[in-house]
């Protein structure tokens, strides 16, 4: 299966605008590329190294939102079990309801990994095409970071 296929059919519907856009990337490799017979010059380089870095800012941020919303949410929780462990008077209805935000908690966090694992393999593969096609050696590092990816050029 083609990765641009398996992103479009994996993806999380309510971030569809916070995804790499795979596709507008590997279109403008081969436009580059097109419009000057196949050669790859130092602007093209330039230029697709401009659109790779928004995808990745664009990226990063998103998920730098949601996990800082995730982590708001637990320390929410945590302090409502305290409050419940506290209270005298603590009902069904109140474990049930963290119970449920737990629940949704759980499914963001999941949601997420898979967010950021699709991305990841995203911006590989694009750099690979970007290496393949342009028939350049690459001049960049790839590090994982405590969150995401960085690319460093050299």
């Amino acid at each position: 299966m083609k990765f641009g296929h398996q992103l479009k059919t994996s993806l999380y519907p309510e971030w569809v605008f916070y995804y790499l856009a795979y596709d507008k990337l590997k279109a403008e490799l081969k436009t580059r590329l097109n419009a000057n017979h196949g050669q790859w010059t130092e602007d093209d380089e330039t230029a697709f190294a401009e659109l790779l870095e928004k995808e990745l800012d664009k990226v990063y941020s998103f998920q730098k939102v949601k996990s800082a919303e995730i982590m708001s949410r637990l320390q929410h929780s945590k302090q409502e079990v305290e409050a419940i462990i506290q209270s005298n008077d603590a009902q069904n209805e109140d474990y049930a309801a963290l119970e449920e935000e737990l629940s949704h908690i759980i499914a963001d966090v999941h949601d997420l990994a898979k967010f950021t694992r699709l991305n990841y393999t995203g911006f590989l593969k694009i750099i690979k095409k970007h290496d393949v096609r342009s028939r350049k050696k690459p001049n960049y590092l790839i590090f994982n970071g405590p969150s995401f990816l960085f690319l460093c050029q050299f």
